[in-house]
């Protein structure tokens, strides 16, 4: 599945942005030492169980800030923040061969999980991490939230 992606927050950034009525501006300064290990972003149009738009993270070299982006989702990771759904699609470049979660190491999973369970002060759980199938759905199920609230 090929999705468009907006890159809030490029791999390396010490400091997370978030857009805000059409603005990048700073949202979490992150730990000392800690960097961006992913390009972090959202998927437009759509609402996740947290009511934000739906949450991704896009593997590979670090890429621009504020552009979009079209990627393929290979997996899904499933979070809980303050007890609330907080999902995050995981994405690679259209050209990757990579085509699911199984294609990654166990310790690129494992650092993924760590950084956010611990990249800020919250009750943050990782759940664990779904296949592509599973990762398509919940996007598709996101854009429909989108489209509902919009009625």
């Amino acid at each position: 599945m090929i999705i468009e992606v907006y890159i809030e927050t490029k791999k390396g950034s010490t400091e997370k942005l978030e857009l805000r009525d059409g603005q990048l501006m700073p949202d979490k300064k992150l730990p000392l030492g800690q960097k961006f290990p992913v390009n972090y972003g959202f998927v437009p149009n759509t609402i996740s169980g947290d009511g934000d738009a739906y949450d991704v993270i896009l593997l590979g070299p670090a890429v621009k800030q504020g552009q979009k982006y079209k990627v393929k989702v290979i997996g899904l990771m499933r979070m809980l923040d303050d007890a609330k759904e907080d999902y995050k699609a995981i994405c690679v470049t259209k050209d990757s061969k990579m085509k699911d979660i199984s294609d990654l190491k166990e310790k690129e999973l494992n650092d993924l999980k760590y950084f956010f369970e611990h990249y800020r002060i919250s009750h943050t759980l990782v759940m664990g991490f779904s296949d592509v199938k599973k990762a398509e759905r919940a996007v598709k199920l996101a854009a429909l939230r989108y489209r509902q609230a919009k009625e």
